[in-house]
């Protein structure tokens, strides 16, 4: 009967859904299911958006344009309203401290979120032509604009995260160093041209 116990208990452990059977379980008959549930995470706080983060389209555009610094909007649903996977992943990258940290020395951020129901009709109306203006076709949605006012970058797609946060910095650097050597190499051809007159 001895040699019958762990064979049935091994039997048990393979036909029966991950059942272990302890020498003690046996005897009274309680058994303990294992499953392939992973265990809860507990959920971290999330950082808060960096104060940097304005959310008046017009004065941020403003703001951009008086310092010489591109605008980086992102537009959203409304703070109230579920998130989609993809636009969870935009909002872990923007509440990231390592986008906050590069965005304020290099840009001058505005979170727009869409629709808002406590604008009135004029302010409605100026945001509906905004999201025309700019093509914004869908949100979560993201544009860089230069201080001139011409779009730079524009995209809506998660991919454009890539791994994370360290990635999009990374990206969003080089574009930034190639759209300075863009505007040094127009406002040169600027200069030549008003000295030739």
């Amino acid at each position: 009967m001895k040699k019958l116990i762990p064979t049935l208990a091994a039997l048990g452990a393979l036909t029966s859904g991950f059942l272990l059977f302890s020498p003690d379980a046996i005897a009274t008959g309680k058994q303990r299911t294992l499953t392939n549930e992973p265990k809860p995470i507990e959920k971290s706080k999330k950082p808060a958006p960096s104060k940097s983060w304005r959310t008046n389209y017009h004065a941020a555009y403003a703001t951009a344009k008086s310092s010489s610094k591109s605008l980086f909007a992102y537009f959203t649903g409304p703070e109230d309203e579920s998130k989609g996977w993809e636009e969870g992943r935009f909002e872990d990258l923007f509440r990231s401290s390592e986008f906050n940290d590069y965005a304020a020395k290099n840009f001058v951020t505005v979170k727009v979120e869409f629709p808002k129901s406590d604008l009135n009709s004029a302010e409605q109306k100026q945001y509906r032509e905004l999201l025309k203006k700019q093509h914004i076709p869908f949100y979560p949605y993201f544009i860089v604009v230069d201080p001139d006012g011409g779009k730079r970058w524009a995209s809506g797609n998660s991919a454009t995260i890539g791994s994370g946060p360290k990635h999009f910095v990374t990206k969003l650097t080089m574009k930034k160093e190639k759209w300075d050597e863009e505007k040094k190499l127009s406002k040169r051809k600027t200069k030549g041209i008003s000295r030739r007159r």
